[in-house]
């Protein structure tokens, strides 16, 4: 069904409990507009709002990763009893990781969160609030969507919700080689998330006053050129050189002119010496002991083409792209991607897809005059008329029916706007997966992606991308579409590196001398596949020590068995403040691992389901949850939850040496239980057994996925 009449949705809306589905249609008298501010049910049952009074943002730019400080404000708008129930939610950029949730009272009353399995946060949080404790819940809905519960608000108390993550900043994507965009997404996709639920559609509250703050210290490993902002009045400071052995660190501060209408995205123009050139930070965690890394580059040697190739374009022609021109900006897109396609050895077809599919042809056809002329006529009859947003089965037909005898590039256009997107893209990025990875090695496959509109998905459209071993591109405005389809093509006509070849990073941990060589955790495990002008960045954790190594290499074989090995490069360093804040590039390195989990890449660490699903989705949600409590992540399986009495069970800082007593005593009960699930598990008939990985406190699974690779050891 087309979702056509949904309404916009701001980042403050109220929203329905974790994960449930959005309704198939919106609400009688949905407003056209969703309302605005902390949605509540009162004690005595009447929907209430907390307005949104300020928005405050700090952040911390390293290179190309960031940390992001957002902390929202709500004025008080009862003054009798307690707020059972309120919930919203915002957006976060698709890639990023919520690392710290907080809340305080206008009384001083700080609540911090931690993190636990979903299901444990969730039972914690709604017990909390059955006792009238005033508590919050934060959980992701999807990769690039966030969720709030907050209960038992005591009345006549503002409230202030703190949110930390961290993110990668990516490229501008201009001819700016040199340039990359940092932004703080204000709203979720217009129409994109269904409708609010009923009990919190019946009135709305004003943010037109809400205004926003912000404040971020940028550091780079090259000369800042200039910051600019194409959204806001900034101030820059003057760069300083603030580092310069064993490589260069520049920083600098930018701020606001003055508060801001909290109405639209805030967004700034990075331009840097450079920063397509290799470089690596490092982050030292002198607590835990460890260090990490990340190692980016933008590719800029000559590469090989793929000599003969299947091109099938898929093309999302569902009822919600005919609003805002997303239909002719991909009809636009698609004549232009047709028009350039190789002229030889060149096969290809068009499908459309919405709640059915249909091809132009039963099987790709030759490149030629004739089957061109026949494409563009069809492209010019096309309309968004073909429903609702299937896009799995589709999918599905094209790697069932795809030619066999070469090479295949599937490239998805859509506006990402289906509820299929929103609620299980697993299932979506799962499938891509599986057939990337079956297909032959002399007919592989991948997949592409060209998002159209401010409403795409990204988590669905980077996802897809990501597990079909291509690259995505979103774009908004008519003048960007030849751009970007020049570039996707560039890159879906290129032979593939790194997964596909033997592109190894060497991370120089063995160049210092140590009692043994740390673990390394690389992130992605495997180097993924490198595209001339595409940026492509691997993480990496070096446990059991402090020492940074001075240089990282790149190296591998290209597919014509040619030797390439890059110049060492220096790194930059940095010491973790994590009494500050939450470890930057620590957070996005296991992040980047809990997504490599969470996309269903077992393979990458070793591990082995032996074909059978349920043990797979049992390893892969057994080792999120390892991965998410281990760097207080928000994931697909693990949540924040903060009430006083979480708070009241962590040691203080200064005074954990002197309870490790009570830690142990801790652990003991911890054993109990975990002895009581064994048992449980028992009856079941799943056998499981205890593993560690490397830097990593202990956990459940089982004993199928033993795997000596990567240090699994069976007690």
């Amino acid at each position: 069904m087309s979702t056509d009449s949904y309404p916009t949705v701001r980042t403050t809306l109220p929203y329905s409990p974790l994960r449930s589905p959005p309704p198939k249609s919106p609400p009688v008298g949905q407003p056209k507009d969703a309302p605005s501010g902390l949605g509540a049910i009162a004690a005595n049952g009447k929907l209430v709002f907390l307005p949104l009074d300020s928005v405050s943002v700090n952040a911390y730019l390293l290179d190309v990763s960031a940390l992001v400080v957002i902390t929202q404000k709500y004025l008080t708008t009862f003054s009798n009893g307690r707020l059972t129930d309120a919930r919203y939610l915002f957006p976060i950029p698709e890639g990023a990781s919520v690392c710290a949730f907080k809340m305080e009272l206008s009384d001083g009353s700080v609540v911090s969160g931690v993190v636990k399995d979903t299901e444990k946060a969730k039972k914690v949080f709604q017990d909390a609030v059955a006792q009238g404790e005033w508590a919050g819940l934060a959980y992701e809905i999807t990769a690039d969507v966030f969720a709030i519960s907050v209960g038992a608000i005591p009345a006549g108390q503002d409230v202030k919700v703190k949110i930390t993550y961290a993110t990668t900043v990516p490229d501008d994507e201009s001819d700016l080689l040199n340039q990359i965009r940092f932004a703080i997404p204000t709203f979720i996709g217009k129409k994109r998330y269904g409708a609010a639920p009923p009990e919190l559609s019946q009135g709305r509250s004003s943010d037109e006053k809400a205004t926003l703050s912000f404040k971020a210290t940028v550091q780079l490993t090259s000369k800042i050129i200039g910051i600019t902002s194409p959204s806001h009045e900034i101030d820059v400071e003057p760069s300083q050189r603030i580092q310069s052995k064993p490589a260069p660190l520049y920083s600098t501060t930018v701020k606001l002119r003055k508060p801001a209408p909290f109405d639209r995205d805030l967004v700034l123009s990075i331009q840097a010496e450079k920063l397509d050139a290799p470089r690596c930070v490092a982050e030292v965690d002198e607590k835990a002991r460890t260090v990490a890394l990340s190692l980016t580059t933008v590719p800029r040697f000559g590469a090989p083409t793929v000599e003969s190739q299947e091109y099938i374009f898929l093309i999302d022609r569902s009822g919600s792209m005919q609003d805002d021109f997303r239909m002719a900006y991909a009809k636009d897109a698609l004549h232009h991607l047709v028009k350039n396609l190789p002229t030889d050895n060149t096969v290809f077809n068009i499908v459309s897809f919405g709640s059915k599919y249909s091809s132009l042809w039963n099987t790709s056809v030759p490149y030629g005059r004739n089957t061109v002329q026949d494409a563009e006529k069809h492209i010019d009859t096309m309309s968004a008329n073909m429903g609702g947003t299937e896009i799995a089965k589709v999918l599905d037909w094209i790697f069932k029916n795809r030619v066999r005898s070469k090479p295949t590039a599937v490239v998805v256009l859509t506006d990402g706007d289906a509820s299929l997107f929103i609620w299980r893209p697993e299932q979506v990025i799962s499938l891509v997966r599986s057939a990337v990875q079956s297909a032959a090695a002399n007919s592989f496959l991948r997949v592409f992606t060209l998002g159209i509109g401010a409403g795409a998905s990204t988590a669905l459209c980077e996802g897809i991308a990501r597990t079909g071993n291509g690259v995505c591109y979103m774009t908004t405005k008519s003048e960007e579409i030849k751009e970007r389809s020049n570039k996707l093509l560039l890159a879906a006509r290129t032979l593939p590196y790194g997964s596909a070849s033997g592109i190894t990073v060497d991370w120089g941990y063995d160049s210092f001398v140590l009692p043994a060589p740390p673990g390394v955790l690389q992130a992605p495990p495997r180097v993924p596949n490198l595209y001339p002008g595409n940026r492509f960045l691997v993480s990496a954790i070096l446990t059991n020590t402090v020492e940074i190594p001075e240089k990282v290499k790149l190296s591998g074989v290209l597919p014509d068995g040619t030797s390439v090995v890059l110049p060492p490069i220096k790194v930059a360093y940095t010491v973790a403040k994590t009494d500050e804040r939450p470890p930057l590039l620590h957070t996005l390195a296991a992040h980047r691992i809990v997504r490599t989990l969470e996309d269903g890449d077992l393979s990458a660490f070793g591990l082995n389901d032996g074909g059978d699903k349920g043990l797979h989705d049992e390893m892969v949600q057994a080792a999120v949850v390892e991965y998410g409590t281990r760097y207080s992540l928000a994931t697909r399986f693990t949540s924040f939850v903060a009430t006083r009495k979480t708070i009241d069970d962590q040691p203080d800082k200064d005074d954990e040496d002197d309870d490790e007593d009570e830690d142990d005593d801790d652990e003991e009960e911890e054993d109990e239980d975990e002895d009581e699930d064994e048992d449980e598990d028992e009856d079941e008939g799943v056998v499981l057994t205890q593993f560690s990985w490397p830097g990593q406190t202990s956990g459940k699974r089982s004993t199928a996925a033993f795997i000596d690779r990567w240090g699994i050891e069976d007690s």
